[in-house]
């Protein structure tokens, strides 16, 4: 696999564009989904992520886009760079379902804000970043967290505690 390349992240703007025929729910991860939620740019990014659930990946198109497995996403690029990070959220039904602890759960309707581009609800894509915490993290958590409503830090802080 070619993981050594460097990345030229794809705009926000292009990515959403790339997917607007997708047929299915995606919706912009990482920390771009906290920038959206915030409504500013915060800091510089290494990547550009998009999510799909995993169910959906055999309609996904990507004519003149190389695609290299990485397990739980693809990373896509078209020439020398990444360009573009898919994730595959697991899912159950109508629920998604958290990766790394499977008792962890969340309506598919609740977990995306509905943008333009629609973006993965901040107390979500903040559950991803308390594992192994990075300095990355640590600011869009400081910027994030004081905008969210009371149910969804409540969700955070007992998901949080249930997958530590």
């Amino acid at each position: 696999m070619s993981r050594g390349l460097t990345w030229n992240p794809l705009r926000v703007a292009d990515a959403a564009a790339l997917f607007a025929t997708f047929p299915h729910p995606w919706w912009i991860a990482g920390g771009h989904a906290i920038e959206l939620f915030v409504g500013r740019a915060l800091r510089a990014h290494g990547d550009t992520d998009v999510e799909i659930l995993a169910r959906d990946r055999d309609a996904l198109r990507l004519d003149g886009w190389i695609v290299e497995d990485q397990g739980n996403s693809l990373w896509c690029r078209r020439g020398d760079a990444w360009e573009l990070q898919i994730l595959l959220a697991a899912s159950d039904g109508d629920d998604w379902v958290y990766r790394r602890d499977p008792r962890i759960r969340r309506p598919l309707a609740q977990i995306v804000r509905p943008g333009p581009p629609p973006y993965l609800a901040p107390e979500v894509q903040l559950l991803f970043k308390t594992k192994h915490v990075r300095p990355v993290d640590e600011i869009d958590r400081a910027a994030a967290r004081p905008l969210m409503d009371d149910e969804a830090k409540r969700w955070l802080d007992a998901c949080a505690k249930l997958a530590t």
